[in-house]
């Protein structure tokens, strides 16, 4: 979500190949990706409160949480 947006396009679509390679340029950048799973962690944690039980990862409102930490991120 930080690294490429929110807005996912479909896998049929000619934009998904481009949203890919964003990642695998990140991902290919030991510092970059380093510092992107860092703020995944701090994004996971934040929404999850401290509370890794299964039942509260599974819960619907997790992704919204985390979309608009994102977004408040920049």
């Amino acid at each position: 979500m930080r690294l490429a947006g929110i807005a996912m396009p479909a896998m049929s679509s000619n934009s998904f190949e481009k949203y890919c390679e964003g990642l695998v340029v990140a991902l290919q950048d030991e510092k970059k990706y380093v510092t992107l799973f860092q703020e995944a962690i701090h994004i996971l944690d934040s929404v999850l409160g401290g509370q890794y039980a299964r039942d509260k990862a599974k819960d619907v409102s997790l992704l919204s949480a985390a979309e608009d930490l994102c977004k408040r991120m920049g």
